[in-house]
């Protein structure tokens, strides 16, 4: 036999998270310095395909269901110690801009660079 490991990234292990829009915006605004990243970002063709990248890359839980949301608010939990992450990605000038929050500053940056590729 070989043995085989499987390594998912940490976006991939994100758990459902519930949380109300002013939870979540009041969250993101007390989060500051390593706790937060914040990117813009060239949109591609719309920003549903960037969306779609995004969705596709994490396991993330639309805070907002409603179509005409924006900032898109998305917010996940950490399998092991069930700290709240979060996203939010709005449109400003033509270009997208990203903002990643967590208690955990090597999450962010994790999360950061995968929500994009």
């Amino acid at each position: 036999g070989i043995p085989v490991e499987l390594k998912p990234s940490i976006g991939e292990l994100l758990l459902p998270c519930k949380r109300t829009i002013t939870d979540f915006d009041q969250a993101v605004q007390r989060m500051q310095g390593f706790q937060r990243v914040e990117s813009t970002f060239p949109l591609e063709a719309d920003f549903a395909s960037t969306l779609a990248k995004v969705m596709g890359s994490l396991a993330l839980t639309n805070i907002d269901t409603r179509s005409d949301n924006f900032p898109l608010r998305l917010a996940g939990s950490l399998p092991a110690s069930n700290s709240p992450v979060y996203i939010q990605l709005s449109v400003e000038a033509g270009q997208g801009k990203i903002i990643v929050c967590c208690e955990h500053a090597l999450v962010v940056m994790s999360l950061a660079k995968k929500s994009l590729q």
